[in-house]
């Protein structure tokens, strides 16, 4: 696999469809980006790593999660 790109990555809304593993790419993504991200049905990590945010924060992360209940 072959990714080009440049430039910055912006703080965006993104979805993860349900797809745990977007979800955490976006993650790991968002920590370079210049801005907040939002990553909608994020909990869709639970199906492999559950504790993938919680690791994230213990590393120096910043998170906020907003229920959406």
């Amino acid at each position: 696999m072959l990714i080009r790109g440049g430039g910055d990555l912006k703080g965006v809304t993104v979805h993860s469809r349900h797809d745990h593993r977007i979800a955490m790419a976006c993650a790991v993504g968002a920590l370079k980006a210049k801005g907040a991200m939002t990553i909608e049905e994020a909990q869709a990590i639970d199906k492999s790593y559950p504790d993938f945010y919680r690791h994230l924060q213990q590393l120096g992360a910043t998170l906020s999660i907003i229920s959406s209940s």
